[in-house]
């Protein structure tokens, strides 16, 4: 009988549920497609974290003082400084004087030559010495307002970035530059740019030794623009004016490309140092009434691979968007750069967060990685870290829309590289164009053929897609080979 079959997971998200590059599927969500080309396993699972109620409001940033403690930090939107020591609880360290204002939201943060750096609404930038053994990193009564610069509306950033031990701040059209002297031991600072008035600096990256600055506009009828300078001219070197977006939001190092997310939907942009295109999208339907977004904090590396948080920023019930935390990279040269759903957000409850999630900060710590995270449906905050103990339990893939022109299909089946002991597959489908899925029901484990499959006839069959939802045990998850449909 004739086979249809799914044995490549290479390419990542298809842009739509009837297009895609070569092995790219509708949805890969909480699923490892990196590690073993050719196989695919459900990732560790994020487990929230109990913060004793101390956390109250969502962590815009993640900060370590990595010299001496390489305790975590949070800085949130109302205004606290959150801090966990290793194997410590929760304890708030500092709170703005603007604290649960919209002024405390704190706009940007980085490290810094041994201190915090970080701005709240009203342009405040404080510091904080976090890495020498003579100002105790664990005594907060020192910190003190370095700088006062512009204040910014609700929905703008102050991006902040360390390139070549100078610090970047982007504040408005304006962008400032604090640096290290030896000679008087102490920090110099100096607007080093004024940009044009109708743009509003978004996101701070770096090509080579050149500082890369994206822009928000004033008006979403204006395109926006990247601007990429050396430091040393006395104005920008390149312009790139002609991005059909209103935001540069953030931009997303992978290897030795620079990529950023564009706009209120779920456009990622390459950028070779003079002009961008357009290389991925984030697949669903949007709606110009909802805005997504990447935010600052939410970009971090691990396992060689560039994670980044996708939020959404306004409530909606229909929403066919995925958010969680995606990846974009590859295993090795072979292989395509491609997006994946990499690890899905987790409430309280343990149930998968894939709509109306917005995530605050990414931050590798330790042996683990931390996410902050808002469901703004129901008003939950949470941490969540990285379980080395847990694989994901809501782990799951479908496959691009199978056009089969009205014939009979007869079996469906995976073929698995592994199957431990509680673990297995549930598989279901749709057909011609049905909006809920139906449960293939109980499959057959053919353990010498290392396959299990249901032979169930379908009669009518115009379209088929499939979903395979992966079931776990503890730490152990069954290994796909691929999967076919008989007809």
């Amino acid at each position: 009988m004739p086979k249809i079959r799914f044995d490549n997971f290479s390419g990542g998200l298809a842009k739509t549920p009837w297009k895609g590059t070569r092995g790219s599927f509708v949805a890969l969500a909480g699923l490892d497609i990196h590690s073993t080309p050719g196989v695919v396993r459900a990732n560790q699972r994020l487990v929230k974290e109990d913060t004793g109620g101390v956390v109250e409001d969502l962590i815009n940033f993640f900060l370590i003082g990595n010299k001496i403690t390489s305790h975590l930090h949070g800085l949130s939107e109302r205004g606290n400084i959150y801090r966990k020591q290793r194997g410590g609880a929760w304890e708030v360290v500092f709170r703005d004087p603007d604290y649960g204002t919209r002024q405390g939201n704190m706009r940007g943060a980085v490290e810094y030559k041994d201190y915090f750096f970080w701005t709240n609404g009203r342009g405040k930038i404080y510091r904080k010495n976090v890495g020498t053994v003579n100002n105790d990193p664990l005594d907060w009564r020192d910190v003190g307002i370095y700088q006062s610069i512009d204040a910014v509306q609700d929905e703008f950033w102050i991006p902040m970035y360390v390139l070549d031990l100078k610090l970047w701040v982007g504040s408005k059209n304006n962008l400032y530059l604090i640096r290290w002297n030896a000679t008087t031991n102490n920090f110099d600072f100096a607007r080093s740019l004024t940009f044009e008035d109708h743009l509003n600096c978004r996101s701070l990256g770096s090509i080579s030794s050149d500082v890369i600055i994206g822009f928000e506009t004033n008006s979403p009828s204006v395109l926006t623009e990247i601007k990429r300078w050396d430091t040393v001219a006395t104005s920008w070197n390149v312009a790139d004016k002609y991005i059909n977006e209103p935001s540069v939001n953030v931009f997303l190092p992978v290897e030795n490309y620079l990529f950023f997310h564009g706009g209120y939907g779920g456009n990622i942009y390459l950028f070779d140092g003079f002009r961008s295109r357009k290389m991925f999208s984030i697949p669903g339907d949007f709606s110009i009434f909802d805005r997504f977004s990447i935010r600052p904090g939410a970009v971090a590396i691990w396992s060689g691979l560039t994670l980044f948080g996708f939020s959404q920023e306004t409530f909606s019930a229909k929403t066919t968007v995925l958010q969680g935390i995606y990846s974009l990279g590859r295993r090795d040269k072979d292989f395509p750069l491609v997006l994946n759903l990499e690890y899905i957000v987790e409430n309280g409850a343990r149930q998968p967060l894939l709509n109306n999630l917005m995530v605050g900060s990414i931050v590798p710590w330790r042996d683990t990685f931390y996410v902050s995270w808002k469901d703004i449906g129901s008003g939950e905050i949470g941490i969540s870290y990285f379980d080395l103990n847990q694989k994901c339990p809501h782990a799951f893939l479908e496959t691009r829309i199978m056009e089969l022109g009205g014939i009979e299909v007869k079996k469906i089946g995976i073929n698995y590289a592994d199957l431990p002991q509680g673990t297995g597959f549930r598989v279901k489908y749709k057909k011609n164009y049905e909006s809920e899925w139906r449960d293939l029901g109980r499959l057959v484990n053919d353990a010498k053929m290392k396959q299990v499959y249901a032979v169930q006839s379908i009669p009518n069959v115009n379209t088929l897609q499939l979903r395979v939802e992966f079931i776990v045990s503890g730490n152990s998850s069954p290994s796909l080979r691929s999967i076919f449909v008989e007809v």
